[in-house]
């Protein structure tokens, strides 16, 4: 992996982005509660979105991952750029259908 160093730092500051985009987003598309008036229609969106939101979640989880990796492999005594994983019961659970 990457050694300690300004190139380490850089991509644990730009996959630490990238894990928060992801669970923004996925929390926000969650929070999106679209009015299609049919509900086949309804139930079709409500499944693309969890599974979109599913997608977010596990991108999150693969780059917690790589950022595990990079700790291990380049930490320093008193290193504290990355914390834990996403905790899986941080993300709201799937929504409720009418």
């Amino acid at each position: 992996m990457t050694a300690a160093g300004p190139r380490r730092e850089g991509l644990v500051r730009v996959l630490a982005a990238v894990r928060e985009v992801a669970r923004t987003q996925a929390d926000e598309l969650l929070g999106q509660v679209p009015d299609t008036g049919d509900s086949a229609t309804g139930r079709a969106v409500d499944d693309f979105v969890e599974q979109a939101a599913d997608a977010l979640r596990a991108l999150d989880e693969a780059v917690a991952e790589t950022l595990r990796r990079v700790s291990v492999s380049g930490s320093e005594p008193g290193d504290n750029a990355i914390g834990p994983a996403s905790d899986p019961d941080a993300y709201p659970s799937p929504r409720e259908r009418p």
